[in-house]
């Protein structure tokens, strides 16, 4: 695929630049959060890198994504759109698999970037 990553040091950095994760940590480290921890942050992350170079694409509410698609979503991804996801994922009840549901949200939510900022 023409312009997908596969170097998983290279996707972290840029997802860690994307979220502010230094900030983010710092953030929590500081004020403490009732819903997200240094160890959540960090599991979220690994889980967005391994999300990030699957060669599998994803299902999302009817709508097929390829794996080039699920990236670039992923790498779009702003500490905004982490936060929401988080909120939208700990609100929702009967979720079997949490990192997969808080995956499908930020994929949905960095598709629709331009529509929640505004």
């Amino acid at each position: 695929m023409d312009g997908y990553i596969t170097d998983k040091e290279k996707i972290k950095n840029i997802i860690r630049k994307n979220i502010e994760y230094d900030e983010y940590v710092e953030w929590i480290e500081l004020f403490g959060s009732d819903t997200m921890t240094v160890s959540g942050l960090d599991q979220i992350v690994s889980n967005m890198v391994r999300t990030a170079v699957s060669w599998r694409g994803r299902v999302i509410d009817d709508i097929v994504y390829s794996a080039q698609e699920v990236q670039d979503s992923l790498l779009r991804v702003n500490r905004a759109c982490l936060d929401r996801g988080y909120d939208v994922m700990k609100k929702t009840m009967g979720i079997h698999n949490p990192m997969s549901y808080l995956m499908s949200c930020l994929i949905n939510l960095a598709n629709n970037i331009d529509f929640t900022q505004s």
